[in-house]
């Protein structure tokens, strides 16, 4: 493969080559749990087509193509897998003009102008083949569930939609073009917030170019907008991942990750640094935008990839998620990465903010000098929004302890019992699959894939979240790279899809989106010549 001495094109990373399935398959271990027949679990991450890549080039393991891999579990037939690509405009422009024309997130990262300004140009040559109202995206990152419609999410533009079960991309779904009438704030987040119990979705975006960086949105249960890109103000230039929400609030993350698209030109470091001499900063807001916005400081300056849950407790606003004491390491070698990630060692903390007092309080939910980083913390969703006693967060190995995922108790600030993944195997998140509603907090399935990188094998493992042991294992046909975030559909939710794209009409009614046609002359003529730079 071109492109191999990138270690995010190599091994476990590496894309794999076709669209497969579906393929039946059969558990090789255990039986499927009654609560979810009828369901499916998707999940999307990086697959860059293996044709377009080169040796040299500058590649990040977040620039990657959007792929979800799905296993649906019907009840009268034998599971089955397919994998799809996310039909963006990056990915049709591209196989058109026969390059990457984009460039990723290595471009943006060197600390020079020799490289910033080759990434702009790029950038600016790739535009020229999109549609005028849209943005570039590769829809990489994670999936939602909301007004019947499954969503593929990457922070830089707005969704795409899918179908399912069979995973067809139905096109960039914009709210009717509203949000998309400014591209300067078209920005969505790969981590929007469903309410449990108003099926409301909360959202927001940010750019590093214009102040104020963040907008904010809420859309109702049907699809239409409540509130459009309200400006949060008083935020600094970050790269916000992740926020959260409780029952009346919504939690923006100022951290000291901060953006100066200014920086490399005059060789004082990247677009994007982490300064660890300023504090660690919150906002809190009515989650429908009302009123002033009230701000908590930790003078500890740190960095939070993914968020857990928040919920309320009296005066406190409660808090939890991933914290890194460093800020990220953006490096082009997944290696060099890992190592960074590892040796910073995420752990999951609480964050506590006082609204009669000011005060703040954090704490560890698991021990500081465990031998392993965490991430990709889940809780059961019936409890998101309110306190959960329990956080499930997948850990990478180390030289002392396998990968595997942990259960944590936030009533004792310990890992309760672990599930660790086998000899060479490594995966990522799990979603949470509720046995039922009214349940336990720990009463249900953790799913999700594992793959071993010695010999390059997936699986779909099943544990019980209660006792952290796998309940079910199935061999599935092809290899899943290591991706991103997944997303768990039950019966109820594929028939509530299945009526709603019965009752909407044909692909990409209500999107609003043109999606690139065939290319004009001077694209094309663009094309021949921007190959030999690429």
């Amino acid at each position: 493969m071109s492109g191999s001495d990138n270690k995010f094109l190599q091994g476990a990373y590496a894309p794999v080559a076709d669209e497969i399935g579906p393929a039946s398959m059969k558990p090789i271990e255990g039986t499927l749990p009654e609560c979810m027949e009828g369901g499916m679990y998707i999940r999307v991450g990086p697959n860059p087509p293996p044709e377009l890549l080169k040796k040299g080039m500058l590649y990040h393991w977040f620039d990657g193509d959007g792929m979800v891999h799905g296993v649906h579990f019907p009840r009268e037939n034998d599971a089955s897998y397919l994998n799809r690509y996310v039909q963006t405009n990056i990915y049709t422009v591209q196989k058109k003009v026969g390059y990457r024309p984009f460039p990723g997130l290595g471009g943006f990262s060197k600390p020079d102008p020799f490289s910033l300004t080759s990434a702009l140009i790029k950038s600016y040559i790739g535009r020229q083949y999109l549609p005028t109202q849209q943005l570039a995206t590769t829809a990489n990152t994670a999936l939602v569930f909301h007004d019947a419609r499954v969503l593929s999410l990457m922070e830089a533009a707005p969704p795409y939609e899918l179908t399912v079960p069979e995973l067809e991309t139905r096109g960039e779904y914009n709210y009717n073009g509203k949000f998309t009438e400014d591209l300067s704030t078209a920005q969505f987040s790969a981590h929007p917030k469903v309410c449990p119990e108003t099926g409301e979705m909360f959202t927001f975006g940010y750019r590093l170019s214009a102040l104020p960086p963040i907008h904010y949105s809420v859309i109702k249960p049907d699809g239409e907008l409540l509130l459009l890109k309200k400006p949060i103000e008083g935020l600094r230039v970050t790269m916000m991942h992740d926020f959260a929400i409780t029952r009346h609030y919504a939690i923006f993350m100022d951290l000291p990750y901060i953006g100066d698209v200014t920086r490399p030109m005059t060789f004082k470091g990247a677009v994007l640094e982490y300064d660890p001499t300023l504090p660690s900063r919150f906002a809190i807001l009515d989650r429908y935008g009302d009123g002033e916005i009230r701000w908590f400081e930790d003078p500890d300056a740190c960095y939070v990839y993914h968020t857990a849950n928040a919920y309320e407790d009296g005066d406190e606003v409660v808090l939890q998620g991933c914290r890194y004491p460093d800020g990220p390491v953006l490096e082009n070698n997944a290696k060099i990465e890992y190592e960074n990630r590892r040796r910073r060692r995420a752990i999951v903390v609480e964050w506590r903010f006082n609204l009669a007092t000011g005060a703040v309080q954090r704490r560890n939910l698991m021990d500081q000098d465990c031998d392993y980083a965490v991430d990709f913390p889940v809780v059961n969703p019936e409890y998101f929004t309110r306190k959960c006693r329990y956080i499930y967060s997948t850990g990478l190995a180390s030289e002392t302890q396998p990968g595997g995922v942990h259960k944590i108790d936030c009533d004792t600030s310990s890992v309760e019992a672990s599930y660790w993944f086998g000899e060479g195997e490594q995966g990522g998140e799990m979603s949470f699959v509720p046995q039922g509603s009214g349940m336990a907090p720990d009463s249900g399935y953790l799913v999700g894939y594992v793959c071993n990188k010695e010999v390059l094998v997936s699986y779909l493992d099943i544990v019980d979240a209660r006792s952290m042991k796998r309940v079910c294992r199935y061999l599935l046909p092809g290899r899943v790279p290591y991706g991103f975030h997944g997303l768990w559909l039950n019966e109820h939710q594929i028939e509530q899809h299945r009526q709603a794209r019965e009752s909407r009409g044909a692909l990409g009614e209500r999107n609003g989106a043109a999606e690139p046609q065939g290319l004009t002359t001077y694209q094309s003529a663009l094309a021949w010549l921007a190959r030999f730079w690429y």
